[in-house]
C-alpha cells in the first residue's frame, strides 16, 4: 500500500474535470497537488485532502472549502481554512513528485518534526511528548 503524507506533493490525472484512478489510460491532463490533511482508516484505504488552487480552478470541478471541521477531521493547517479542497485516495495518486521530509505526530498534538519518520507499527509517528503523556 502506498503511503503519503501531509506537504507531500503528489500528480493525479483529471479527466473531464474530475480526479481520476491512476490505472486510466485516457485522460486530459496530470497535475500537481499538495496533500494538506490526511485521514487514516483501518478499514478502508486512507483519504487525503489536497490543495486546490485558483489557477486550477478551472480545470478541477470542486466547490468544497475548507472549514474549521475539517481542519479538525483531517489535521489540516488553519491557514488553508477557506480554500479550496478535494478528496483523494491511494489510487488516484500518479506518481509523488515531492516527498515531505518530516512527520506530523498523530498523537495529541499534531505538531511537524523535522527529518521524523514513522515509529509505530501501523506506519504513524508519535513524537516523545505524546508518548509520554498522551493526554497532553
Amino acid at each position: 500500500m502506498d503511503f503519503f503524507s501531509i506537504d507531500d506533493i503528489v500528480v493525479c490525472k483529471i479527466k473531464d474535470g474530475s480526479i481520476i484512478l491512476r490505472d486510466e489510460s485516457v485522460f486530459d491532463e496530470k497535475i500537481s497537488f499538495k496533500i494538506i490533511g490526511t485521514q487514516r482508516s483501518e478499514y478502508s484505504l486512507d483519504e487525503f485532502v489536497i490543495y486546490v488552487p485558483n489557477y486550477i480552478l478551472g480545470k478541477v470541478k470542486t466547490g468544497m472549502r475548507v472549514t474549521k471541521h475539517t481542519c479538525k477531521t483531517f489535521i489540516i493547517d488553519p491557514r488553508f481554512e477557506g480554500e479550496y479542497m478535494a478528496f483523494i485516495r491511494s489510487p488516484n495518486v500518479v506518481d509523488v513528485e515531492w516527498k515531505a521530509d518530516g512527520a506530523y505526530c498523530d498523537g495529541s498534538c499534531g505538531e511537524f518534526f523535522k527529518w521524523a519518520g514513522p515509529n509505530q507499527e501501523n506506519g504513524t509517528f508519535i513524537c516523545g511528548p505524546c508518548r509520554q503523556n498522551p493526554w497532553r
